[in-house]
């Protein structure tokens, strides 16, 4: 039998997976207490042990970032239990197309789950999404992912879940200190990120910043199935991506009780290529241009009887990008989108006999404009826009009982949102605009947790309700794409969801650890695309509104296998199966399309500094369909991909040195498709160093 490349791929893949048993020994793992003693925030909005909170939660640590082999902070998701990854493009796609989706919830609308940085909402006002490109890695301590339903602490978009990227604590430093990474691979891409950090007295600092680029892969498929994209071929060749990220993070401490900080990051994201059909050839087309400006403030204080934080964050945004019909060849001049927005939020806990009490409030104010030129005969000009607002009030308590065995969370919280728009079209010479539309908002939670036997038997059960505003691109929303034309609908319904879920942990050991969570849900007013009558949207062939498709049920089952055979090895096994669709309607039956219907991923890391350090994994993703009225027919993923990284750290007198190989998305298939409208880029092989000094 001849040996093929597609075999000698594999020999490899396997050889690497196997080879820790060689460097195995007998030590205990020590490391597996400071797991179970791990401190989160995100699931009651205090500092807790992982092990006292009734919602499921799961961690990246700075130690897996350093490990990972990941381009984007969205790559270090694709392993958590219970979160699949689509990412349509890979690292070099923007997120209108990288989606995260928690347990069903996210799909073809990403602002199903809600993003966060250091505590504060960062998701767009317009779309909802949050562009994973817009922070350099090396700013970040720690991920932590809630699953569940969150809108008893978190308002709109918290249905799925919560993803808070909490920033590294400049305050945590001593002296100065650098690291500077540099990396190079397929497709001459190039990544270099510098992080330094020091302190002047009670002033702590932290500096970043960071260039990803590359030039050669080219995103759209070679095939399509939907109709939409069987035009496309010609667009994107010669395309060119390059991420800029700059941040700078303050800490000052007037005591052990208060401190005030302030962080800001800048990011400039562009991905151009060559428009080539019929009579036109136009190079530097503008698929896609993002500048992103952040600025954060907060305050902590500590009274001993009430801990206080207050914050704010502004987010400046401007993203835009060249649109044309291939199937009329006309094009469209730059489409400007601008949008701000600022979040306030008031944080207290105090603890009273058995009571932890949790109570607050917050604000929330995004405003967007987007304006649209066709090239038509007349010009036509189009502008849409619109701006929302919110204020809550929530309410959490957390009763022990039996010398904290038994932990009773119940939670509530009230949301006032404010939503009005307008829209402009020159063709007809009319202004329309939308006054202002108020809804209101009880968030209830229930939730328990059992420890009868000190974390080596954990009972978990929730009971939430999420809701999800439409965003304003949902309402005011207008997208020009090839052969097709996305718009909003400003008589949208509010999503409600409703879910219960079960779930057990076991530590029968230090060394093994299980999880098994059972959840389902049941929302109203879903919201998705639905293709209505193209008449009087010319030049576009196919033209999809937004729309209440009425009810989806998710099921679904999440578990994960955790094995420390030594102080130094870790073996981890996590997956998903997941059954969401249409429950009523035309569509009923049909599955939620965008959402991945099972995730498997299994692999180890082996962290020897002295031998060597080797991660590896492997990732399964099931069915993800792709279109809810022709679901049996549009159906992407079903492919395993593999990931790995091997480093070695050499330590000198003054720094250390720490070559690396790292390989994304190894697979023997010629094409990997998470939608039919762009590929995601394939057996990426990339060799670097970094330094620390």
């Amino acid at each position: 039998m001849p040996f093929t490349r597609n075999k000698c791929h594999l020999l490899i893949i396997f050889s690497i997976f196997f080879s820790p048993f060689l460097l195995a020994g007998e030590n205990a793992y020590a490391q597996r207490t400071e797991e179970l003693e791990m401190i989160v925030i995100t699931a009651t909005r205090h500092l807790r042990n992982i092990r006292d909170v009734s919602s499921a939660v799961s961690v990246v640590t700075r130690e897996d970032f350093e490990n990972m082999p990941a381009t984007t902070i969205l790559d270090t998701l694709k392993n958590s239990t219970g979160v699949s990854v689509v990412d349509e493009r890979g690292s070099y796609g923007s997120s209108s197309s990288n989606a995260v989706v928690i347990r069903g919830m996210g799909g073809d609308g990403p602002a199903r789950v809600m993003i966060m940085v250091d505590g504060m909402p960062a998701n767009s006002p317009g779309s909802g999404i949050f562009e994973w490109n817009s922070l350099n890695m090396d700013s970040v301590e720690r991920i932590e992912i809630l699953r569940g339903p969150s809108s008893a602490l978190y308002g709109s978009t918290a249905m799925g879940g919560v993803v808070n990227i909490i920033t590294r604590d400049p305050r945590a430093t001593s002296g100065f200190n650098t690291s500077l990474k540099l990396r190079y691979g397929r497709y001459n891409s190039q990544d270099v990120s510098l992080y330094h950090t020091g302190s002047f007295g009670k002033l702590g600092y932290a500096l970043t910043a960071g260039l990803m680029a590359t030039h050669g892969f080219n995103a759209y498929p070679r095939r399509s199935p939907s109709p939409s994209y069987r035009f496309t071929r010609a667009v994107g060749k010669e395309e060119v991506v390059k991420n800029y990220t700059a941040g700078v993070k303050l800490r000052y401490s007037f005591d052990s009780s208060t401190d005030l900080s302030f962080s800001a990051d800048a990011n400039d994201y562009s991905r151009t290529g060559r428009y080539q059909g019929g009579e036109f050839d136009k190079r530097d087309y503008a698929l896609y241009l993002h500048k992103h400006l952040s600025m954060m403030v907060a305050l902590h204080k500590d009274f001993r009887v009430l801990d206080s934080r207050a914050a704010l964050r502004v987010d400046l945004i401007d993203n835009d990008y060249d649109s044309g019909s291939s199937t009329t060849l006309r094009f469209t001049n730059r489409a400007p989108n601008k949008l701000w927005s600022w979040n306030f939020d008031l944080t207290n806990t105090m603890t009273l006999g058995r009571h932890t009490l949790t109570f607050g409030t917050s604000a929330y104010w995004g405003s967007q404009s987007r304006r649209y030129l066709y090239f038509a005969n007349p010009l036509i000009l189009r502008q849409r826009g619109g701006e929302q607002m919110n204020f809550a009030v929530f309410l959490q308590d957390e009763i022990a009982f039996w010398d904290n065995k038994l932990i009773i969370i119940p939670g509530l919280r009230y949301d006032y949102w404010r939503t009005n728009g307008y829209d402009y079209n020159s063709q007809v010479n009319v202004f329309e605009d939308y006054s202002w539309m108020k809804n209101t908002y009880l968030s209830p939670k229930l939730g328990l947790r059992y420890d009868p036997f000190d974390g080596f038997f954990i009972l978990r059960a929730n009971y939430g309700e999420g809701f999800r505003v439409g965003t304003l691109d949902d309402r005011f929303g207008s997208f020009p794409g090839t052969g097709a034309l996305y718009i909003g609908n400003n008589d949208l319904d509010p999503e409600v969801s409703r879910t219960v879920d079960l779930g057990i942990e076991l530590n029968p050991t230090d060394k093994w650890n299980f999880s098994l969570t059972a959840y389902h849900t049941i929302a109203k007013n879903y919201i998705d695309n639905v293709p209505i009558d193209p008449t009087g949207y010319d030049p576009y062939i196919n033209v999809y509104q937004k729309q209440n498709i009425g009810r989806v049920k998710i099921t679904g089952l999440e578990g994960s296998v955790n094995f420390y055979p030594t102080n130094y090895l870790t073996f981890f096994l996590n997956g998903n199966i997941t059954r969401a669709v249409v429950a009523d309607g035309e569509n009923e039956g049909n599955h939620i399309d965008h959402t991945p219907e099972n995730k498997l991923i299994f692999g180890f890391n082996l962290n020897k500094p002295e031998t060597i350090n080797i991660r590896m994994s492997a990732n399964w993703t099931g069915k993800i369909w792709q279109n809810l009225e022709e679901n049996r027919r549009l159906v992407e993923g079903q492919v395993w991909l593999f990931d790995v990284r091997i480093s070695k750290k050499l330590s000198f007198d003054s720094f250390d040195v720490e070559p690396f190989l790292e390989a994304n998305n190894l697979t023997t298939k010629k094409e990997v498709r998470f939608t039919n409208s762009a590929r995601v880029p394939i057996n990426m092989v990339y060799g670097g160093v970094k330094f620390d000094f």
